[in-house]
């Protein structure tokens, strides 16, 4: 026998819209420096580590970055990271060598080159 609600929707469905709704709420709380806890301040500046960091504009500090930090950045996934941390040593001294990672082609390269910095 049919339903007589024209809205009916199989379980999935429903329980996807709900997951869809939770994550716009999630997207929709605004992350403001208030609610990240600062690594240094200078007078005119705070500063923040990270993924932290990132979210608010930052450059990642490649020498004191984690893999997490570093998985965060767009285009890089976990084989990019793993290169990105074996290679570490050298991109700390001299960041224009980023093409020599491997996984790292040009696009890629055009894609993080500002993302970097060193503090080293």
């Amino acid at each position: 026998m049919k339903s007589s609600n024209p809205f009916d929707a199989p379980l999935g469905v429903g329980l996807m819209a709900t997951g869809a709704f939770a994550i716009l709420i999630a997207l929709a709380v605004p992350i403001t420096a208030s609610h990240l806890k600062p690594v240094s301040t200078t007078a005119d500046r705070t500063f923040f580590e990270g993924w932290r960091g990132l979210l608010l504009g930052e450059q990642l500090d490649l020498a004191s970055a984690s893999y997490l930090d570093i998985l965060s950045l767009p285009t890089v996934g976990p084989s990019t990271a793993s290169s990105l941390m074996e290679n570490r040593d050298m991109l700390v001294k001299d960041l224009d060598r980023l093409p020599e990672v491997p996984g790292i082609g040009k696009v890629k390269y055009q894609k993080l080159r500002g993302w970097f910095h060193s503090s080293r």
